[in-house]
């Protein structure tokens, strides 16, 4: 038997002398059954006062969505289904201060309705991934790329990346494309592909997050242009270099574009 154990934290009355609080725990056992693997996601879909757990196991004939949620008792599993056969990564997103489970399908995302629990359409665009795993695992697509404190979508894909980037009010901007193609390595018959890591800091200074992406030995770097990505014509169009500034080391010196860093405080 698979078992999933948790463990929740409750703060307990304060050290009167100290004035130091203490942590209590209780313990949560949910049965899942037998499985070979299981994925667990969390998130309020249910409308509780606590997360919900979605967990996704599979075993050697089917692939399983099992709902649990707390009601500040015990667990119990509100909703179990078979996972759709082309469903192949899942993540869980806030979008407009709401939670959402998305599902990662060969031509885009769509997003779990938890009324139904059914998939609704979302978002259309090819990724990197074309056939579901025996398992369902998760991908962290749901990032905030642009430092808002608002969870955006970037979707890897054969060219790079495709980049939804979200408003205050919980809508999405139009995609952006940024440019860096996944790692591959080939072998007899085959080839395995990577999507590229996403790295965020501040890379000229202005006070915005910048985009910069492994390549060799080099970042690629991607600057934040007004709060929000900039596809490479808008940059051309206002006047500015559409390539991609580079950061490397070369001889143990830090440059950017070219320029060594050497002497400058």
């Amino acid at each position: 038997m698979s078992a999933l154990n948790l463990r929740i934290a409750a703060v307990i009355a304060a050290v009167a002398q100290g004035g130091v609080a203490e942590l209590a725990y209780d313990n949560h056992r949910i049965d899942l059954g037998e499985s070979i693997s299981q994925t667990v996601v969390h998130g309020r879909l249910t409308g509780g006062g606590a997360d919900d757990l979605v967990v996704f196991t599979h075993d050697e004939r089917e692939r399983q969505m099992a709902v649990y949620a707390y009601d500040g008792g015990t667990w119990s599993r509100v909703h179990l289904a078979d996972v759709p056969s082309d469903l192949i990564f899942v993540d869980m997103m806030n979008l407009g201060g709401r939670d959402r489970l998305l599902a990662i399908r060969r031509e885009g995302v769509d997003w779990i309705d938890p009324e139904t629990w059914t998939l609704r359409p979302w978002l259309a665009a090819a990724s990197m991934y074309k056939v579901a795993p025996p398992d369902v695992r998760e991908l962290d697509i749901a990032l905030d790329l642009n430092g808002d404190g608002l969870d955006d979508i970037a979707l890897p894909g054969f060219d790079g990346y495709t980049v939804w980037t979200q408003r205050s009010d919980g809508s999405l901007t139009e995609p952006v494309e940024l440019a860096a193609p996944p790692t591959t390595r080939t072998g007899f018959r085959s080839s395995a592909y990577r999507a590229r890591e996403i790295y965020r800091f501040d890379f000229d200074g202005d006070g915005r997050g910048d985009l910069a992406f492994w390549n060799q030995l080099q970042h690629e770097l991607l600057p934040d242009g007004g709060g929000r990505l900039r596809r490479t014509a808008e940059r051309a169009a206002a006047g500015e270099t559409p390539a991609r500034p580079r950061l490397g080391t070369r001889g143990g010196e830090l440059g950017v574009g070219g320029r060594s860093n050497r002497g400058r405080r």
